[in-house]
């Protein structure tokens, strides 16, 4: 019953128009695993979006863009669009790491480079969070933002930021990485007073604040 809830296009317009009218909900962004994995479904929400006046956003990694469903997505509504990436493509480790990113950057510089708003998202990890001032400056010169956060370990709709266990050792940082973390932040600050284009989330932000309290 879940299941044919969630396809029920009905439902969400009833449950969509609620949020905008009673509790005053003006943007909808649409994420979670990979929601263009379930393209029609996906399509027929920004419809709704555009039908009832809520703006929106897709949260994606981008693999799935191919030309058609870009069309269909552009038909639907969509307004914005956020892309994840996992660092500058010239220093990446790995060949998938160096795909995602370079989709990435396609997507927001090029295939969208017309919408209201383009964003990447950045999970710091101890293999990119040197390059992050380099990243930000980039993307904000062509009026890309740049959303930074961390790894997150939850099992509920962040889940899908959680890489599996035998990794996270790599990745992750931890105490003992303080200081650069810091320095790279002092820098990040100041990017963000002088104009760059970068959203931090709130754990990032408390962990700056700790830093240099």
């Amino acid at each position: 019953d879940d299941v044919v809830e969630l396809e029920d296009l009905d439902k969400w317009k009833q449950g969509l128009a609620r949020l905008k009218d009673i509790l005053g909900c003006k943007f909808l962004p649409i994420y979670g695993a990979e929601p263009l994995v379930v393209l029609e479904r996906l399509c027929g929400i920004l419809r709704i979006c555009r039908e009832i006046g809520l703006k929106n956003t897709v949260i994606t990694n981008g693999l799935l863009i191919t030309d058609d469903v870009e069309k269909q997505l552009r038909d639907a509504g969509l307004e914005s669009i956020t892309v994840s990436l996992d660092g500058l493509m010239s220093k990446l480790p790995d060949k998938f790491s160096k795909i995602k990113s370079e989709v990435a950057s396609r997507l927001v510089l090029k295939t969208f480079k017309d919408l209201r708003d383009r964003e990447v998202s950045l999970t710091i990890t101890k293999l990119n969070i040197k390059e992050l001032p380099d990243i930000i400056d980039f993307f904000s010169a062509y009026g890309v933002w740049t959303s930074v956060d961390f790894i997150h370990f939850s099992k509920g709709q962040e889940g899908s930021k959680c890489p599996p266990k035998r990794v996270i050792r790599d990745l992750v940082l931890t105490e003992k990485d303080l200081p650069v973390v810091n320095k790279i932040f002092e820098k990040v600050w100041k990017q963000k007073e002088q104009g760059s284009l970068v959203h931090m989330s709130a754990l990032v932000l408390c962990m700056f604040m700790v830093g240099v309290g």
